[in-house]
């Protein structure tokens, strides 16, 4: 019978256990239910319930508390005819205190706290959110987390009793109303192409409803199908090959079914294109910041519903989470299937420090991804320490919203290629623009940083955070966005991820508000983003197709409107060559700016002259150059610069060296190749004195074909040496501490350092003593430690030292910097901090880690390359 007894009791501890186990397994149950559970997109709920079932007995003090999406806004209980008013009908156990509050830049939260009595478990009770209607966006919302909360402790925390399954409400499109029509803007006779309709509603989301039925196809001068059917497979979205275009000239594709119809953009055919232009959004928000949908679905909406060539996702940095930022990356490059589509790993960079005047930059990868920089961390919380994370080219990086908080002084042409001139924000081209009304930042314009000689393209972004990228035609949800949005034309040669980087990194882009416009600017024959030398009055050409009807087109020269085209009734394309007779030859920029009748704005990319004098050369014989021999160049117009350019068309029979004399000193060199080629040389010379000249070394002569100099004081960057890389572990034996194996290392080995080590402040790497030219550098300190992401105790000193090349002196410290347990300590591998030095005359360098003891320290490696800027 004992045994029995044991054996029964046994048993029942198991199934106990089992039973437990299994509970901890199952998912939560939904305890809290909304109703309705389908808020269509647009429509007004004049209430909004939510019916609280209790998993667990609540006693005063403890709290009910359910997140809501952010775009719901922030419930109040202080004005029940107001919107977001939150009420509740308790139990009669319990009385109830209500409350809101934001927790986090995804969602605010309603608490229920009990204020008397005892809520029992099985107790049911409402809480209502009314007046609330629904955004015009349409997604599904997974946001609506649930708790049951203890009181809160000494640190102000509640503990979480109980949780349940987050809720899924519905958030369909509206019936159909428009069909969205995209062709591509650049074909050539005869060629076929493809065009795509997707089946809206009124506020530009998919129709929540299946469109069946038949399409007309039209449009005068398109040879293609007639008809074709949207059929339930294909879900409100249509690809219909096999159309084509016989002469240059623009076209349009009109499509027409059971009520509806639409329009595709301006379908422009020439016999040749050097480039052609596809669609990006270059920034939006998911719902793993503060915008709306999963990144998955956020690139299936580009594709799919905006029907974009390229859709970029930047999630805010100072959002995201260091576990979600490896799936952000997978998604984005799994999501990247070029032709069809590209996508580029990408983050924004949000800074807060308002009177640093640091703004907000999105940051894109050339590859397929990286770390990605917070603002709100130590070692990248400056615009100049998030430089000092990459190399140039790796990455592109974007300024937007300079109206708002921003500094052009925080700017790096190393990285910051482009600027977003319109968005949901509206338009930073100048203060008092009429896309701009809210609080502007004084000298945050874009003319501003063109009139101080930045180079900067012109890109457009949607920034809206519905989580819909290429439908920018109304405004954003957030309240401060009230414009349209913008769209990226990129300028390549083929649909690819190198292809749509290298159009943002090379300027070679224009933006619009969302429209798919036509927009071509050329000056003397150069086009947008190039710099050029003229010489006397320019010649400007443009041309313009709108998607809408053009209200004008304004030529703007330094800034100011110099010649506008009107439009006139249905006018919806212009071409104009104008002679600019006011050019006086100093150095400046033209741009288009297109407005149309709706609203909708377009900037094309500057073009930046010089006025310049070109050498007296008959391009058909040239002028040799014999090795040894000066050709005099002739001064341009403008002399009352420092730097300038000479711009040289040569064959060369074999190598050599070209050299740019100013006076009897050696301004430039300039290696030359065998054949023919087109260089610009940089070079400095006195604005008082003029007297530069070519001269060439080489085994045979030089054929000039053309020559001209011309002021050049834009701001470019020039890095000049390579990179010198030295592995910590292997710096010539000059550490202490340990070498360790590490996977997060280059070559898996690093150096290793712990307060076991009994090395406080001691100095555990020093050298390795390379010798260096004169010139600007910038050195970079790979180091991580495990810690205490929080401490904001000291752990490491990074310095460099110099001392002159040739003697036996102790290098003198030029910079250093401290570095915090929190700066290192984040389990994601190295970090990048930078020092920037400069040496004015050859020298040899020390790099040096300092240990000071609160951390495991490791150091993998010292990267250093020369830069300077011109």
């Amino acid at each position: 019978m004992m045994w029995r007894t044991i054996l029964t009791v046994a048993w029942l501890v198991a199934a106990a256990t089992a039973v437990a186990a299994a509970e901890e397994t199952k998912p939560a149950k939904p305890w809290v239910k909304v109703k309705p559970d389908v808020l269509p997109a647009g429509t007004v709920i004049p209430k909004i319930t939510f019916e609280v079932k209790m998993p667990v007995e609540a006693p005063a003090g403890w709290a009910v508390e359910i997140e809501i999406p952010y775009h719901f806004g922030l419930p109040q209980t202080e004005d029940a005819n107001a919107d977001n008013y939150l009420s509740a009908k308790p139990p009669r156990e319990a009385e109830l205190a209500l409350s809101a509050e934001e927790v986090s830049a995804r969602n605010y939260v309603i608490r229920a706290t009990v204020k008397i009595g005892l809520l029992k478990r099985g107790k049911k009770f409402k809480l209502y959110l009314t007046r609330e209607h629904t955004h015009p966006f349409n997604h599904d919302e997974k946001a609506f987390a649930t708790y049951v909360k203890g009181p809160p402790g000494d640190d102000g925390q509640r503990p979480i009793i109980a949780e349940g399954q987050a809720t899924v409400v519905h958030i369909p499109g509206g019936p159909p109303a428009q069909f969205r029509v995209v062709a591509p803007t650049c074909v050539t006779p005869g060629e076929t192409f493809a065009v795509k309709v997707a089946v809206l509603d009124k506020n530009n989301n998919p129709a929540g409803k299946l469109w069946k039925g038949r399409l007309t196809l039209a449009g005068a001068g398109v040879a293609g199908p007639a008809e074709a059917s949207i059929k339930k497979k294909d879900g409100n979205y249509l690809e219909l090959e096999g159309f084509s275009v016989g002469a240059p000239g623009v076209y349009r594709v009109e499509v027409r079914g059971r009520g509806l119809d639409g329009r595709s953009n301006p379908v422009v055919c020439r016999e040749r294109w050097g480039r052609r232009i596809y669609w990006c959004d270059e920034q939006g928000h998911s719902a793993f910041s503060d915008g709306m949908r999963q990144p998955d679905e956020y690139f299936d909406y580009g594709r799919y519903v905006g029907l974009l060539d390229a859709t970029l996702l930047t999630d805010h940095a100072e959002n995201l989470y260091d576990d979600e930022w490896p799936t952000f990356v997978a998604i984005a490059n799994a999501k990247n299937d070029p032709p069809a589509f590209v996508t580029l790993v990408a983050y924004e960079w949000t800074s807060d420090a308002w009177s640093g005047g640091y703004g907000h930059r999105c940051v894109f990868y050339r590859g397929g991804g990286g770390s990605y920089y917070n603002s709100y961390h130590e070692e990248s919380d400056t615009p100049a320490e998030l430089w000092a994370k990459y190399r140039p080219g790796e990455v592109v990086m974007i300024p937007h919203a300079t109206l708002s908080g921003f500094r052009w002084s925080n700017f790096d042409p190393a990285y910051d290629r482009c600027v977003e001139i319109v968005s949901h924000w509206g338009s930073s081209e100048y203060e008092g623009n009429p896309f701009w009304t809210r609080r502007v930042w004084r000298g945050g314009g874009v003319v501003d940083a063109l009139n101080s000689y930045y180079l900067l393209g012109f890109v457009g972004g949607g920034d809206n955070h519905n989580g819909a990228p290429g439908q920018n035609h109304g405004p954003s949800r957030m309240r401060h966005m009230p414009y349209y949005g913008g769209i990226t034309a990129c300028l390549v040669k083929e649909n690819t991820r190198a292809a749509i980087f290298d159009a943002l990194y090379n300027r070679q882009v224009y933006a619009t508000a969302g429209n798919r416009d036509f927009v071509d600017l050329a000056v003397d024959g150069a086009g947008m983003a190039s710099i050029t030398p003229v010489e006397g009055r320019p010649l400007v050409e443009g041309e313009v197709a709108a998607e809408g009807v053009i209200k004008s087109l304004e030529v703007v020269r330094g800034g100011e409107t110099v010649y506008t085209v009107l439009g006139a009734a249905g006018r919806d394309h212009v071409a104009f060559t104008w002679r600019d007779e006011g050019y006086d030859g100093a150095p400046s920029y033209y741009y288009l700016r297109l407005t149309s009748e709706d609203g909708h704005v377009a900037f094309a990319t500057p073009v930046w002259v010089a006025g310049g004098q070109w050498l007296n050369i008959d391009p058909a014989q040239g002028r040799e150059l014999a090795p040894g021999e000066k050709l005099a160049l002739p001064a341009p117009p403008n002399r009352e610069f420092e730097n300038y350019a000479v711009r040289l068309k040569a064959t060369a029979a074999g190598p050599g060296e070209l050299k740019v004399v100013a006076g009897s000193d050696v301004a430039a060199t300039a290696e030359m190749a065998a054949g023919e080629q087109d260089i610009t040389v940089n070079f400095k010379a006195a604005p008082q004195k003029w007297d530069v000249s070519l001269e060439y070394e080489g085994g045979t002569p030089l054929k000039v074909t053309e020559a001209c100099v011309y002021p050049y004081p834009w701001r470019e960057p020039r890095w000049v040496g390579r990179w010198w890389t030295f592995e910590a572990e292997d710096t010539e034996k000059t550490f202490l501490g340990n070498k360790v194996e590490d996977t997060f290392a280059s070559g898996a080995s690093a150096l290793r350092v712990s307060p076991a080590d009994n090395l406080y402040k001691e100095t555990i790497l020093w050298g390795p003593y390379p010798t260096f030219e004169p010139g600007e550098y910038r050195a970079h300190f790979y180091l991580r430690a495990d810690g205490d992401p929080t401490s904001s105790k000291r752990a490491t000193e990074i310095s460099v030292a110099v001392a002159k090349a040739g003697t036996w002196v102790t290098p003198t410290p030029t910079t250093a910097k401290v570095l915090s347990v929190a700066s290192l300590a984040d389990g994601q591998g190295y970090k990048i901090f930078a020092l920037d030095f400069e040496l004015l005359e050859k020298s040899v360098c020390e790099f040096k880690v300092r240990y000071i003891g609160n951390a495991i320290l490791y150091v993998d490696k010292i990267e250093v390359q020369q830069v300077s800027y011109e």
